[in-house]
């Protein structure tokens, strides 16, 4: 309940009714070295991310990164940068307007999985980060979603079985 009442001022803001998405969750995306954080929405025939925050790093990272306070690491909204995602606020996250405000975003629709699942294998990388496992998906590569394979890390704690009944192709 507590996600879905941070989402709603979002949802109201963008335009998008509350039957048009059935929840989101927060996870990071390696890229090489780097990573991003992303709000993923899913909705009855998609999976709509959005990028809301750049690097994480850990202590002590010398000024490169965003550093999670140690009493907010299983939180999975303190990952996310309420500056950046304010740049999405008025949009409406289903168009293609997205893709246009950042090249990391992207649009997955459900009939593009090819395969869908949940793994607890350890993911290099996350040091002291709590995560709640990684959810993989297998999907076409499309104009809108221009990686095939999506690695994502859960951070902090969420219900994974959850978000994959959600996301089950229909």
């Amino acid at each position: 309940m507590r996600k879905f009442l941070f989402v709603l001022p979002f949802i109201l803001q963008a335009g998008i009714s509350r039957a048009q998405i059935s929840g989101s969750f927060v996870a990071m995306e390696y890229r090489g070295m780097s990573n991003l954080i992303y709000r993923v929405y899913i909705t009855p025939d998609r999976l709509i991310g959005i990028r809301v925050n750049g690097y994480i790093s850990v202590k002590n990272g010398f000024g490169i990164g965003y550093v999670v306070a140690d009493n907010e690491l299983n939180d999975p909204e303190a990952y996310v940068n309420r500056r950046t995602e304010a740049n999405y606020h008025g949009i409406d996250i289903q168009s293609d307007t997205i893709l246009q405000l950042d090249s990391q975003n992207f649009i997955i629709r459900k009939g593009e999985i090819k395969r869908l699942y949940h793994t607890d294998k350890k993911k290099f990388g996350m040091g002291y980060y709590p995560y709640s496992g990684r959810i993989i998906l297998q999907c076409i590569k499309t104009t809108q979603s221009k990686r095939p394979n999506r690695d994502f890390v859960l951070v902090g704690k969420q219900n994974w079985e959850d978000l994959l009944k959600l996301m089950e192709i229909k």
